[in-house]
């Protein structure tokens, strides 16, 4: 192709080599993408259980493919594993660019920066962005008031924005909202009773009541107990989630004694 330039013709020069030059991108841009999905697999493959390991290719597979946002999620994931949080807020912003405004991932990623700024002690901007994506999800389950996901969508995000009144210190304000989303995972867990999600969300809600509420700690505690030992029966309790089965029990027999 840069064999064709011909003095005498510099117009057919001038494209023959800019369709040099777009293939020279397109290939670039191929091989951005092969490297970027090399490092990822590299990262979950070798480092499932090390952070410190897997942050590194994780971030740079981001970097490199750029508009991926699930690998921008799973580097914040790893510097916040790391203690990085100015690098997780990095990493959520980075997702925001190519998110659509408004969306469901929108407000999503408005939650775990909201989780970033807990972390980080910033009570004030935690609350701010957990309050907008309680109103994007809100807005959304309008559309479609049963769809169980964005049910689902807006009692997470009420017991986001309950956490940071309990860390501002505003139990009442705290209270309400996890009260709220307690109903909503209710309403989902009695739809299906065999949804262990469902069922965990239960125990969720409860557990945070228990420790805004603790004029009525004994009532959640049991609840959580009850909950727990149900699926634990039934077969759908994590693995991961046994451990708190006894914490809920030694909890439940704390507030009972305190009574």
């Amino acid at each position: 192709m840069i064999a064709a330039f011909n003095a005498s013709n510099p117009d057919e020069a001038r494209e023959a080599f800019a369709r040099l030059d777009d293939k020279i991108a397109d290939r670039r841009a191929e091989l951005r993408s092969e490297e970027a999905r090399s490092k990822h697999a590299q990262a979950t493959l070798l480092y499932p259980f090390h952070a410190s390991k897997a942050e590194p290719l994780l971030c740079a597979a981001a970097y490199l493919a750029q508009e991926n946002v699930q690998y921008w999620r799973e580097c914040r994931l790893r510097r916040t594993q790391i203690g990085d949080l100015n690098g997780a807020e990095a990493a959520l912003v980075s997702a925001r660019r190519h998110i659509t405004p408004g969306s469901r991932a929108d407000a999503a990623t408005l939650l775990e920066l909201g989780d970033v700024d807990r972390g980080r002690g910033y009570l004030f901007p935690a609350a701010e962005r957990d309050q907008s994506a309680l109103a994007l999800f809100q807005a959304r389950l309008e559309d479609a008031p049963t769809d169980p996901t964005r049910l689902r969508d807006v009692s997470v995000s009420l017991n986001k924005v309950g956490d940071v009144h309990v860390a501002q210190g505003d139990l009442t304000q705290a209270l309400a909202a996890y009260e709220q989303g307690l109903e909503i995972a209710q309403t989902l867990a009695q739809q299906d009773p065999g949804n262990a999600g469902w069922s965990r969300d239960l125990v969720v809600s409860n557990w945070k009541l228990a420790q805004a509420d603790p004029g009525n700690a004994v009532a959640h505690w049991g609840q959580v107990v009850q909950r727990l030992e149900d699926m634990q029966a039934r077969g759908i309790l994590l693995p991961t989630d046994e451990r708190f089965l006894p914490i809920a029990r030694d909890n439940l027999t704390a507030a009972r004694a305190a009574q």
